[in-house]
């Protein structure tokens, strides 16, 4: 219950930005970012909160999910994919970036020899 209401104090303060004031005629566009550690994606990953988290994300220029484990890392790419009816491209360059490479509709492994055991 708690994550739902930061998911919704979140959501409400990025819809209305602060008031930005500007010496000349060019205005500050706001624009806002997001990075989530693996701990909190594990809340925002739970069925009840997916829909909130992806229109969070949905409100941000970027999103960072950092620290995040890789079943995660797929979860991330199968809900943007499913939910949001959208081509995925994921890009990794290690054994714990497989499962994600494999999920996406279009999966980058770079060479090397951990990057390699994607295609395996």
């Amino acid at each position: 219950m708690l994550m739902n209401k930061v998911l919704e104090e979140l959501k409400k303060d990025i819809q209305s930005p602060p008031n930005v004031q500007s010496s000349g005629t060019h205005i500050p566009q706001f624009r806002v970012g997001l990075i989530i550690t693996g701990k909190t994606l594990e809340f925002a990953l739970q069925d009840s909160l997916q829909s909130q988290f992806l229109e969070l994300t949905g409100l941000c220029q970027a999103v960072v999910c950092c620290r995040a484990t890789p079943l995660q890392k797929s979860e991330v790419v199968k809900l943007v994919r499913n939910q949001l009816k959208v081509m995925t491209l994921a890009v990794g360059d290690g054994a714990n970036d497989v499962s994600m490479i494999q999920v996406a509709d279009i999966g980058v492994g770079i060479s090397g020899q951990e990057g390699m055991q994607v295609s395996e």
